[in-house]
């Protein structure tokens, strides 16, 4: 098992900073948008950007590898949330709420996504080194 670099560390530290606080966005964006009173879009921003705020910032105190594991799935299925929420909710019509739930639920599935497949490229590539150095 190799060791976690201090530049690895700081680039989750700002993915998990930033995906904090789209969280926030979320959940504050029906005041900041004006869809405050506009049925159940301004409820799921709060309640999904609340839930990602929080799985956020557990990200950002928990260094187990099981840990980060599952809080990372968490994240992808809150921003697979956040994307399907306007078509399943029925309120694709309010362009507003819809693009910012499109637009924040792509950015904070791609980090999840990216944070999930992260060490698998990282061990390819140290193969990779450590065979053109056996030669």
């Amino acid at each position: 098992m190799r060791a976690v670099s201090t530049r690895e560390v700081n680039i989750m530290k700002k993915l998990h900073l930033t995906t904090f606080f789209i969280g926030l966005w979320l959940a504050g964006s029906p005041w900041e948008l004006g869809i405050v009173h506009a049925g159940i879009a301004p409820l799921e921003a709060v309640f999904v950007g609340l839930l990602i705020a929080t799985v956020s910032f557990f990200q950002l105190l928990c260094r187990g590898k099981k840990v980060q594991i599952g809080l990372s799935v968490t994240m992808m299925i809150l921003g697979l949330c956040a994307l399907a929420a306007p078509f399943i909710l029925g309120y694709s019509g309010l362009t507003a709420a819809l693009w910012n739930d499109l637009v924040f639920g792509a950015i904070v599935l791609a980090f999840a996504v990216y944070e999930l497949v992260r060490p698998f490229f990282q061990s390819a590539e140290n193969q990779e080194g450590q065979r053109h150095s056996a030669l």
